[in-house]
């Protein structure tokens, strides 16, 4: 099944490969620059956000606009810069990879989701008191901090994640509640 999940992941993806691959190194943190390019490239599209303050429906039309463009104009631009000679046995093992991570994320999305139903279904007190929490909490925090700039940090978090985790960072300094975590998904008892 995963094969089948990675093979589609991996057409969808055709036009896009040597892009694919680009980005991936980039999040990977494969330069030791990546990481500042990484977080100077989020903190200038926010701030443009944050200058120009667009309605909500200015700034989604503007992202549809420029995902249509480049959807449009990406594979064939890159189908001129990278010639389909340059295209390796490597870059080919480097994509099963990338295209295998994806699967792997939509599973882990998928099996927390699940988590979450059997939590309801089990002990729903338990997942009552759990989302409560964790509304409130964001309710809170909205109080002192802007929804943009909660954004924000959830933005430039979750694309420091891949170097994290790459360099072994995310494991060093958050090694014992990613164990409890992966226990928490696999259905072990915490202990």
């Amino acid at each position: 099944m995963d094969g089948d999940s990675a093979r589609r992941v991996r057409d969808s993806m055709e036009g896009w490969r040597e892009a694919v691959l680009a980005v991936d190194a980039f999040l990977g943190w494969k330069q030791e620059w990546h990481p500042a390019a990484i977080a100077g490239t989020i903190t200038a599209v926010f701030l443009t956000i944050w200058y120009t303050d667009p309605s909500l429906l200015t700034l989604l039309a503007t992202i549809g606009l420029f995902l249509t463009l480049a959807d449009f104009i990406g594979p064939k631009i890159l189908d001129r810069i990278f010639k389909p000679e340059s295209w390796t046995n490597e870059k080919e093992k480097n994509l099963e990879k990338v295209c295998h991570s994806v699967v792997s994320l939509g599973h882990l999305l998928s099996s927390l989701s699940y988590s979450l139903a059997t939590m309801k279904a089990t002990s729903p007190m338990l997942h009552f008191s759990l989302v409560c929490s964790s509304l409130l909490t964001l309710a809170w925090l909205g109080t002192f901090l802007s929804g943009l700039f909660l954004l924000y940090s959830s933005t430039l978090f979750v694309a420091m994640l891949p170097g994290l985790h790459r360099r072994g960072l995310l494991e060093k300094h958050c090694g014992a509640a990613m164990a409890k975590l992966r226990e928490t998904i696999k259905g072990k008892k915490v202990e």
